[in-house]
């Protein structure tokens, strides 16, 4: 009976938004079938003067003790959100890893900071999605599974209004704000890939039928924790990191807006929003962001990954969004980088929900290719790359330089190749990421780059520091799309020929080196 309701739900729902099954949808290549890409859009347009919904959405807090790293990254956070939206934040949606162990403590100090801050979860509603790392405690350590009563035990009253005993143990949470549907839906695992309990599918499916039937025309807001599979950017790095459970429930409600963290991306890749049959937002991390840690077209890791999908320079990033809703369901996505207290580029603006699908055209890949990538990364005039240091002893330290490229968007990465002059054959290819993480908008990223490589003789190899013949270095800018500059040369570099001549430092100096080296390494997930 109560599948029989699902179904009934579904097929009114559908048939109340009047629906095409025949519009195409522009998508994914792995989940759409990519059509002519419509010449022009009717402008997104937002109305500023009359908005009706105000609501923070932030990921991946990882909540420690008190005065740690990632409680002064929230608290930053969340004033500045507050300041945003002049104290008047509806909502404040968290898309998991809230915690970094799931222990009652970091929940309580999580507590400690929001109460501390200006937003009075009694006027904001508190949504969220559990994360693999509140499941830690009783994964690692043995703790009671207790669901979603790890944080209803703590806060009490401000988390889980209006859910039954059964929701809040299950991690589930759907809630109206002001005419708005918020769903948070329960990823139950991770370890073996990412997968859904068919109970908690079903929920879901109840949830969305009842908010698409009680409130049409307007955008359903539902956050997990985990990537939807071939979607935005990051969400095919594994079984680990993406499923595809929930596109299978999401294809039937194109109003649906889905939040979702894990991965930490940095919201300035356009990639980090895809549009198919539905919205995927993912979002970038308070306490640190991480990178693709390959480059696709050649295979190589990034030379500046340390540790899993970050650079040493993780934690010098803090992002958010600041989302908001006009009066006619228009929908205004802020992107802020909080480390730096700026707005990231530009707002993404999503067109309420259209019977014809319309509002789901303006964030496809081919459009965002189109808009975005359809030119190459251009280097400026006088660009160069020389090498700065090159110490064939103890560490085997490399360090090289050269000027930054521009791009009609940004550029991601660098390809640089080590050629051997006599031949013309290049010995090696390393590929490096632009520093465009760092900084809230292109103009402000560096204007020449600098990079050190330490062993550099496994990184570089068969390229050595003691290469006997007459090298020089190349240089291609990558954009997110995968155009490519013209390269950039160094002059030539003299080879070693009959013997190293090695830059003589105390070893003492070596060790020292390494071991800040090593330290910059030590960032976990």
């Amino acid at each position: 009976m109560k599948n029989i309701f699902v179904t009934i739900l579904v097929l009114l729902s559908i048939t109340f938004l009047n629906l095409s099954s025949e519009t195409l949808v522009y998508g994914n290549k792995s989940r759409n079938k990519i059509g002519k890409l419509k010449s022009s859009l009717p402008h997104a347009k937002f109305d500023e003067k009359n908005v009706v919904l105000r609501f923070a959405a932030i990921s991946d807090t990882h909540i420690q003790w008190k005065d740690a790293i990632p409680t002064k990254k929230l608290e930053s956070a969340l004033n500045q959100l507050n300041t945003r939206a002049n104290g008047k934040l509806d909502a404040l949606l968290i898309a998991g890893d809230l915690t970094d162990y799931g222990i009652p403590d970091q929940v309580a100090e999580l507590k400690r900071v929001i109460d501390n801050s200006k937003i009075d979860l009694a006027k904001t509603r508190f949504i969220f999605a559990l994360g693999n790392h509140e499941y830690y405690n009783h994964q690692l350590q043995g703790a009671l599974w207790n669901g979603g009563y790890l944080f209803k035990d703590v806060f009490g009253d401000d988390v889980y209004k209006g859910s039954t005993k059964e929701e809040i143990k299950a991690g589930n949470y759907h809630t109206v704000v002001k005419g708005y549907d918020f769903i948070a839906v329960y990823c139950a695992q991770y370890d073996g890939g990412v997968k859904y309990a068919d109970s908690d599918i079903a929920w879901l499916k109840t949830q969305l039928a009842q908010a698409a039937i009680n409130h049409p025309g307007k955008p359903i807001f539902v956050t997990s924790h985990p990537n939807i599979t071939g979607t935005n950017i990051g969400s095919n790095e594994g079984a680990y990191w993406n499923g595809s459970d929930l596109y299978d429930v999401f294809k039937e409600y194109p109003q649906v807006i889905y939040f979702c963290g894990h991965l930490h991306f940095p919201e300035e890749d356009e990639r980090s929003i895809w549009q198919g049959d539905f919205t995927t937002i993912g979002i970038g991390s308070t306490y640190y962001c991480s990178n693709h840690s390959k480059d696709d077209e050649n295979g190589n890791t990034f030379i500046d990954i340390v540790n899993g999908f970050e650079t040493a320079d993780a934690q010098k990033t803090s992002q958010g969004l600041y989302v908001e809703v006009d009066e006619n369901s228009n929908v205004k996505i802020t992107r802020l980088d909080f480390t730096n207290k700026e707005e990231i580029k530009k707002p993404w603006l999503i067109p309420s929900p259209k019977a014809d699908k319309s509002n789901l055209l303006y964030y496809t890949p081919v459009r965002e290719a189109k808009t975005f990538g359809n030119t190459p990364p251009v280097f400026p005039d006088g660009a160069s790359v020389k090498e700065v240091l090159k110490n064939a002893g103890y560490n085997q330290k490399y360090v090289f330089q050269f000027t930054q490229a521009k791009d009609k968007d940004m550029v991601y990465s660098y390809q640089v190749s080590f050629v051997d002059k006599q031949s013309g054959k290049i010995i090696k290819t390393i590929s490096t990421l632009s520093d465009f993480y760092l900084h809230a908008n292109t103009d402000e990223m560096d204007s020449v780059l600098t990079k050190t490589i330490y062993r550099a003789d496994s990184v570089l190899a068969p390229f050595r520091l003691s290469y006997k013949n007459d090298y020089y270095i190349k240089v291609v800018a990558v954009n997110c799309f995968g155009k490519k500059s013209k390269p950039i040369f160094s002059n030539v570099v003299k080879g070693s020929r009959e013997k190293v001549e090695l830059i003589k430092l105390p070893v003492s100096s070596f060790k020292k080196e390494e071991r800040i080296h090593e330290r910059k390494n030590k960032i976990t997930n």
